[in-house]
């Protein structure tokens, strides 16, 4: 996709915006493994970049390949830069094919991290898609909710 689809032209662009710009087109130009050793080499001197640049990696490939945001989680997600990451890739992969975004929350780490990642995965998949997720959840019955989903279970019932 040319730069000039990407931007809003005429509009300023927030830091985060601007982060997640470059981190797409980087993956355009260098792949996943050009962007991830660029990522991983990034100084730690200026922590909030360095976070912005983890989460957005595991967003932008959340939304072309979910496998390789995965294998990026895996290597950072509870690492130093790893804060909402996870959260991220759901909300995209959620937003793309919720059910296995579910199933790869429902082995994650236990602990808040995944329980922000399942609120945001499932409430993602919920709006694009809200008669399959509902009937996912329903599926299970009253007594068949696994802890790991309990979380999200406010946003099925609204």
């Amino acid at each position: 996709m040319p730069i000039r689809d990407k931007l809003a032209i005429g509009q300023p662009l927030a830091p985060e915006r601007a982060v997640a710009l470059l981190v797409s087109l980087m993956l355009e130009r260098d792949g996943l493994a050009g962007v991830r050793r660029w990522a991983e080499a990034l100084p730690d001197q200026d922590e909030r970049f360095k976070l912005d640049v983890f989460r957005q990696v595991g967003a932008e490939l959340a939304k072309e390949d979910p496998e390789a945001a995965v294998t990026w989680c895996d290597a950072h997600c509870e690492g130093p830069y790893g804060a909402n990451v996870r959260a991220l890739i759901a909300l995209h992969w959620g937003a793309r094919d919720g059910e296995a975004a579910m199933a790869w929350l429902a082995t994650a780490p236990e602990g808040e991290e995944r329980d922000k990642a399942v609120k945001s995965g499932y409430g993602a998949w919920l709006r694009r898609d809200p008669e399959s997720a509902v009937a996912w959840v329903s599926r299970m019955g009253v007594d068949g909710v696994p802890p790991w989903f309990r979380p999200a279970v406010g946003r099925y019932v609204m």
